[in-house]
């Protein structure tokens, strides 16, 4: 059987629930399709595939990772069906959203093929916005919906046992979701380097242009990052009992995938590491102090706030020390982690709207 019947975290009705067998399975072929995932940004964004066709490396290991995924949740629908419920009824509880999201991935699959065996592979920022790619997108993020659901079964469960798939099902939900703000990621990789460095020739107004196109693209990546930041921790912090380490987990995961595929040398990865874990745990303590934000109050906003503000301010201190100081002048430097504390007071806010409607 594919599910097993053990009493509710609150003492209540007992529950039908995935066995830990089907989450660890689902649990390695969701990293083996993320890992896909990134390894074909990383080649998107550092060779030249402009002559390659559909049937590459990249896109052997990440649609493997998908017929994993499927197959995982094939295999646990069909024992449930043997017996004699219906294939409606035989999906591990929860996860029926997940079925759906494979029949869009396969579909975006197809389309994909056919689109670049018509308009040929796409470069750099471009593969960000094909259409194909981002129906890709939505079968995937459907796909993750599945273990986040099911975590919401046992909402008041604090173990890292019963938390751990739909955390990580999250936190890649936040990784694909940055992957196609990648190039927000790259900007603010490279924080501390002045136009003029790359451009020498450039000077007076055409420098004072590109120098503020390069602050524009600079909040661009504090604002969207915050709000991915915000939103995962924040959706968790109100819905689920969280284990000490759920929000660092949340914070690290996506930001430090996009950052090792952009740039995999060790200083990048190893500041964005930090300032995750930092702003991360910083968070972990809040609710260890306060509790599951149950209802929206002062703390609930000042959690959203903190975390994407804490990721910043140390992301940015630290860029300036390594450095030895970097372009931004202090009113945009100073003022970038309090816009993206901003944004995640702001997603905070609308989220209550929401829920109080």
């Amino acid at each position: 059987m594919a599910t097993s019947v053990l009493p509710r975290d609150d003492g209540g009705v007992r529950e039908h629930r995935a066995p830990e067998g089907f989450n660890v399975a689902l649990l390695v072929a969701s990293l083996w399709f993320f890992g896909g995932l990134l390894l074909d940004g990383w080649a998107h964004n550092h060779l030249d595939l402009s002559k390659e066709g559909f049937f590459t490396p990249y896109h052997a290991m990440f649609y493997s990772g998908f017929a994993a995924l499927a197959g995982v949740l094939g295999v646990a629908t069909w024992r449930n069906h043997v017996p004699g419920r219906p294939w409606t009824e035989a999906f591990p509880p929860g996860y029926r959203v997940m079925a759906i999201g494979v029949g869009i991935f396969a579909l975006g699959g197809l389309l994909d093929m056919l689109w670049h065996i018509r308009f040929g592979v796409e470069q750099d920022i471009q593969a960000l916005f094909s259409p194909t790619h981002l129906l890709l997108a939505v079968g995937g993020a459907t796909m993750m919906c599945g273990p986040i659901g099911a975590s919401l079964a046992r909402p008041n469960d604090r173990s890292w046992s019963a938390r751990l798939p739909g955390l990580i099902a999250l936190a890649l939900f936040g990784t694909l979701v940055s992957f196609f703000c990648m190039w927000a990621f790259t900007t603010g990789a490279s924080i501390g380097s002045d136009p003029h460095l790359v451009y020498p020739a450039l000077g007076g107004d055409a420098l004072d242009d590109m120098r503020d196109l390069r602050i524009e693209h600079g909040m661009a990546a504090v604002i969207l990052r915050s709000l991915v930041m915000a939103g995962l921790a924040g959706w968790a912090a109100r819905r689920l009992a969280l284990p000490f380490g759920a929000v660092a987990l949340l914070v690290a995961v996506p930001n430090v995938l996009i950052s090792i595929m952009l740039n995999p040398a060790l200083q990048p990865v190893l500041l964005t590491l930090g300032s995750a874990l930092v702003a991360g745990f910083a968070g972990d303590v809040a609710l260890r102090r306060w509790g599951r934000f149950e209802r929206p109050s002062w703390r609930s906003r000042a959690f959203a706030f903190g975390v994407p503000f804490v990721f910043w301010a140390v992301y940015l201190s630290a860029a300036y020390v390594e450095s030895g100081g970097f372009w931004w002048s202090p009113h945009v430097a100073y003022g970038a982690p309090v816009i993206g504390g901003l944004f995640g007071l702001l997603l905070s806010l609308s989220g209550e709207a929401r829920a109080s409607g």
